[in-house]
């Protein structure tokens, strides 16, 4: 079980674009502190030998410096969610929705990090708008994902149906980049309640990852 729910983190919760190791695209009109971009890099180096604890100091120095640095809001994400620490993961992604109220991506992270922590609400709202995002401008969208990260983003958000059938085409064609088939056909065989599940049995005890309950209804309304 351990195993294929750190497959299943990696895919829904990561990024889909295998680039772990190297510095993410920036915005083309903005031009990260060179300071913490030196911060950021070191944190992937950190990364890169399972040194997560000083990666994440690292990337939180760099945040400091500089609060629109989108890449290292991202890696701290991902590394908040391996070490069950939702709520810190939720601040920030709560941040990175703030840079880019569009990102279908960010706002399907946060509706499943809502829902692990049991506020299925909030969570459909997220889904609900990274849907409503998807229909009004697929095209765009389908150019900003490669095929199987498309596939689990639809999942994801609720569009189950073309999701699995684009697993599918996927499988078929073989543009799996990258990831096993068995791999693939094993999430396509789940339940997104199923998947779910998986990610909220392997976590920790909430109460003992998050500072109180103040903190989430702070994220929630917005005052964090």
């Amino acid at each position: 079980m351990k195993k294929y729910v750190l497959l299943i983190i990696t895919f829904v919760l990561l990024s889909c674009k295998n680039e772990k190791l190297k510095p993410l695209p920036l915005d083309q009109k903005y031009i990260v502190n060179s300071r913490a971009l030196e911060l950021y890099n070191k944190a992937l180096n950190e990364i890169h030998f399972k040194k997560n604890k000083k990666a994440i100091n690292l990337l939180e120095q760099a945040i400091d410096i500089d609060n629109r640095f989108t890449a290292a809001y991202q890696e701290a994400v991902s590394l908040h969610v391996q070490k069950k620490m939702y709520n810190k993961a939720l601040l920030k992604n709560k941040k990175l929705i703030e840079l880019y109220p569009t990102s279908l991506y960010y706002l399907a992270q946060r509706g499943l990090l809502f829902e692990i922590l049991h506020y299925k609400i909030k969570a459909e709202s997220n889904y609900s708008q990274a849907r409503k995002l998807l229909s009004e401008n697929e095209n765009y969208y389908w150019k900003k994902y490669d095929s199987v990260g498309f596939s689990l983003m639809l999942i994801e958000i609720g569009d189950s149906l073309r999701g699995r059938k684009l697993i599918d085409l996927i499988i078929e064609k073989k543009s799996n980049n990258g990831f096993p088939e068995k791999d693939l056909r094993e999430f396509q065989r789940k339940t997104r309640g199923e998947i779910l599940s998986f990610i909220k049995k392997s976590r920790d005890s909430i109460e003992s990852k998050l500072t109180n309950s103040v903190e989430i209804e702070n994220i929630i309304e917005g005052r964090n």
